[in-house]
């Protein structure tokens, strides 16, 4: 299966004549909140042009990583959702750099196995059990109670991975989280940044996965 990763201006180099087959239509820009220098920013928008050009032309893609450039925020979402969702194959999904609504993502491509994101946008009101999806990177900072409602909707879930938790008030905590169920299938917990201040709310946490 092809790969996409983080496009450079070597890789552009090397696929122009590939990516020009695709045309030269503008993509749907919905906003200028990521242009703070003009100049530069319309050299990263021809980069995420180009971007999005070689995946529409490698429909069998598995694993794909978003650009860190501001202006991808500025892409209307629901093209990259319906780009995304054109891609059968699709496995592995890194939008770390991006603010996209995860729910709706994790919707358009419901085969996703591995997914990393910095944006909890959407997850703490999911509705929907998204079963496939196998391993969660959330560069994010989290509470306890919250990150539990996330995981009742992963019932597939085996890997965690979060940047942080946060504190919050404790004896509400201790009283709601017997009430969560238990996640027996998640193996692995990673949380990045931790101290011994917060230990008390990962040992709530770590209660709800016995397969640690």
């Amino acid at each position: 299966m092809a790969t996409i990763t983080r496009t450079t201006s070597a890789v552009l180099d090397a696929t122009a004549e590939t990516a020009a087959a695709a045309g030269n239509q503008e993509l749907p820009w919905v906003s200028h909140r990521g242009m703070q220098n003009w100049d530069e920013s319309l050299k990263h928008r021809q980069t995420v042009e180009h971007f999005w050009k070689l995946v529409q032309n490698n429909p069998g893609l598995a694993r794909i990583t978003l650009p860190c450039l501001g202006t991808m925020d500025d892409l209307s979402p629901a093209f990259v959702f319906d780009t995304l969702a054109s891609l059968d194959h699709l496995q592995e999904l890194d939008l770390v750099w991006t603010s996209f609504d995860v729910p709706t993502l994790l919707s358009a491509v419901p085969q996703l196995r591995r997914l990393r994101a910095n944006s909890p946008k959407g997850l703490y009101s999911m509705t929907q059990d998204f079963a496939s999806l196998r391993s969660l990177y959330l560069h994010a900072n989290v509470e306890v109670s919250k990150l539990l409602q996330v995981l009742a909707h992963l019932s597939g879930l085996e890997e965690l991975r979060v940047k942080e938790i946060l504190p919050e008030p404790y004896t509400a905590l201790c009283r709601s989280t017997p009430l969560s169920p238990k996640f027996p299938l998640i193996k692995s917990l990673h949380i990045d940044d931790t101290s011994i201040r917060k230990d008390r709310y990962v040992a709530l946490l770590v209660e709800k996965l016995p397969s640690l």
